[in-house]
């Protein structure tokens, strides 16, 4: 396949999109158990959360994942299989999460946590941190 590629419209929108759904990043109490846009929209969150699937990761893996627990936002990320999860990621949501509470005005900042590590869909994950609401 050598060349030029196919000529694209520029105008035209794309079908569909290459982020992931709000409900496979956003969980409810646990991470597996997918939340309902209902219940975003009753907490005021569904707008945040929706663009914040937009903003940039490494190689576009959107390596992170929220949990809701009631009055607070635990933010998972992805482990390698070299058992590493790439901070500057995290770093990435945690500054558009912020930016993005603030135009729903909620003015406040992550607090950086630690725990074991977790499984879901064969892939591990890490708690990074938890923003109270």
């Amino acid at each position: 396949a050598f060349g030029y590629p196919k000529a694209k419209n520029p105008f035209l929108q794309e079908p569909f999109s290459s982020r992931l759904d709000i409900q496979d990043i956003v969980f409810d109490g646990e991470i597996g158990k997918k939340i309902s846009m209902e219940d975003l929209e009753k907490r005021g969150l569904d707008d945040l959360f929706y663009y914040i699937r937009f903003a940039p990761s490494n190689y576009n893996k959107q390596p992170w994942r929220f949990i809701l627990k009631n009055d607070r936002v635990v933010l998972l990320l992805e482990v390698s299989e070299e058992g590493k999860t790439d901070l500057m990621d995290a770093g990435i949501i945690m500054y558009y999460f912020v930016e993005m509470a603030k135009t729903i005005g909620i003015n406040k900042q992550w607090n950086i946590t630690e725990s074991a590590t977790i499984t879901h869909n064969g892939k591990s994950y890490r708690q990074i941190g938890e923003f109270l609401l």
